[in-house]
């Protein structure tokens, strides 16, 4: 009987032994995943970087932009003189690629050397050579200017002190009159006022009177 028992036990030893282990479910789904992650790359790598279809792909599902829109209108900013012009009647006396300027505020004009040499020292000698004209000089300044000068206003101011360069250079004062312009949308660009001086030749009035 003892036998028995020991032979039943030895049975079913082997068979356990015999019986395959079996391996935990987690591991199990992670190898499944691990497989179908690298079967995807391996497609992926296969279709973009060997065949080079994704490109195409791209190309033909993607969406295209929209039309792009005319843009609104904006105000264009106020456009710098190029030149000071002076004439007498049909003839430039002075043409001159730069323009006088002041700051904002301010009296005194900034008088560049091509201003110098083809404004101021021309406009000089044209008057020494024709005594029977006189030159009228222009201060512009804006509504919203701030007087800090002597005179009545900056124009006036302005154009005083270039009839000063005029003197300076010989030019009887009495045939340089000085007068001033307010303009309303005359403004500061980067703190400095272009073009703030205008200039004509006349005939003088003495010369007007004797004229038929």
């Amino acid at each position: 009987m003892a036998q028995e028992i020991y032979q039943h036990k030895e049975i079913k030893r082997t068979v356990y032994e015999r019986q395959p282990i079996s391996s935990p479910f987690w591991l199990r789904a992670l190898s499944w995943l691990a497989l179908v992650g690298w079967w995807g790359f391996a497609t992926y790598w296969y279709v973009c970087h060997i065949k080079h279809h994704c490109e195409e792909l791209t190309a033909d599902t993607s969406v295209s932009p929209p039309a792009e829109q005319p843009a609104a209108a904006t105000a264009e900013p106020a456009k710098l003189p190029a030149s000071f012009v002076v004439s007498d009647g049909s003839k430039n006396i002075v043409d001159v690629k730069d323009v006088f300027k002041a700051r904002n505020k301010q009296a005194q004009v900034f008088v560049s050397p091509a201003l110098q040499s083809g404004a101021v020292t021309e406009l000089a000698n044209y008057l020494k050579t024709n005594k029977d004209r006189e030159l009228n000089v222009v201060g512009i300044y804006g509504q919203n200017e701030i007087n800090p000068s002597k005179y009545a206003d900056l124009g006036i101011a302005r154009a005083e002190d270039i009839k000063t360069r005029l003197v300076a250079l010989g030019i009887d004062g009495n045939r340089i009159k000085t007068s001033s312009e307010m303009r309303a949308d005359y403004a500061a660009v980067q703190d400095t006022m272009y073009d703030c001086i205008a200039m004509n030749v006349a005939v003088t009035k003495a010369i007007e009177k004797i004229l038929p």
